[in-house]
């Protein structure tokens, strides 16, 4: 057979083959390595919009289902006032250890400034550009003092050079301010260190290191969050970035200022807003507790009547006498007119011959 180009029924036949071994999340990867050789060839793609090929697809994510993805943590600012005052120190910065004021300063913007992981952590495979300390800055905004957070060439603006992102002092909480504890981390950081978050020998902040202090320190305060079956969810790289989203839900931040703050241009900051057993649970005690009077429905007539003074039910017998009386008078008004004065005559016409 002639590989190009790929007609409808191979390309279905090798989907349902591949599905076989592999998930059905993976087909993306080898559709697209499929279309871009066929493009290669010198051919164009007609199967973008195959009805064929689209059912096949549907029948493969029914006759092979994906299992549930885990939910992830928020690392809300809530969850970080339960957390930060089991460090040694807190929250005096001039007594606690270099490590600690590392954690806190990078859990605080990392919230703050809705990060991705791999905008502020470095983990295996991670493709993305290292955030260096020349990268933050503190600077007036408006009148007031804030960190700007640059960000190189961000996942959803990858055609811009950098975006920068504004964290605004605290004035009234100083143990929660941002700029407070990125002076605090310049001071002591190491000064042959890079990265914007670097440890003492300094080496980036990797994500498992971030990860693992925070699952701990949720351990030792008796913190645990479970999904909506009762599964426990994990803390990932993704927290801190679903954290914002839940702080300012908290908060009663608008959605625009939601995706201003998290640079999205659609509503898909809405997959990082994860609702816990605590939210389902405070949902149902409002449904159960909700009680709206109802206003009584009968088959028929209408007896209920509601004016400026009041409301007052009518009695049914009335009703149906006044009914009663209103056919009768149209129905002998209907028989008045419908009786001629005086006979009508037909008229006819001359009957018309064909010659």
């Amino acid at each position: 057979m002639a590989p190009w180009p790929v007609s409808s029924i191979w390309f279905c036949s090798f989907l349902i083959f591949k599905a076989r071994g592999i998930l059905p999340s993976s087909l993306k990867g080898y559709m697209a390595g499929i279309r871009y050789g066929q493009v290669l060839e010198g051919y164009n793609w007609t199967l973008s919009s195959d009805v064929r090929v689209r059912a096949v697809l549907r029948w493969i994510r029914r006759r092979y289902p994906a299992k549930r993805q885990r939910k992830k943590v928020a690392v809300s600012i809530s969850l970080l006032r339960s957390i930060f005052p089991l460090l040694t120190g807190w929250p005096d910065a001039s007594v606690m250890s270099y490590p600690d004021i590392l954690f806190v300063t990078a859990s605080l913007l990392g919230v703050l400034a809705f990060l991705r992981g791999g905008e502020f952590l470095v983990y295996p495979g991670s493709s993305r550009p290292l955030l260096r300390f020349c990268d933050i800055d503190v600077r007036m905004v408006g009148g007031r003092p804030a960190v700007i957070v640059s960000i190189t060439q961000p996942k959803t603006r990858w055609w811009l050079d950098e975006v920068s992102v504004p964290c605004f002092a605290n004035p009234t909480d100083a143990s929660f301010c941002p700029l407070r504890w990125w002076v605090a981390l310049g001071s002591r950081r190491p000064p042959a260190a890079v990265a914007a978050f670097s440890c003492a020998d300094s080496s980036p902040l990797a994500r498992d290191m971030l990860v693992s202090r925070t699952a701990a320190l949720m351990a030792e305060a008796k913190i645990a969050f479970v999904d909506e079956v009762g599964s426990p969810m994990p803390v990932c790289a993704a927290s801190w970035r679903a954290g914002g989203v839940r702080s300012a839900i908290d908060a009663g931040v608008s959605e625009a200022v939601i995706m201003a703050f998290g640079r999205w241009k659609s509503l898909a900051w809405h997959h990082y807003l994860l609702h816990s057993t605590h939210d389902l649970f405070s949902a149902a005690l409002a449904m159960s507790a909700c009680r709206v009077p109802l206003a009584p429905r009968h088959s028929g007539l209408v007896v209920g009547v509601c004016d400026t003074i009041g409301s007052f039910v009518e009695d049914v017998a009335a009703v149906v006498l006044q009914v009663a009386e209103v056919q009768s008078v149209v129905s002998a008004s209907s028989a008045i007119i419908a009786a001629p004065s005086r006979p009508v005559r037909k008229r006819t016409r001359p009957a018309r011959f064909l010659h």
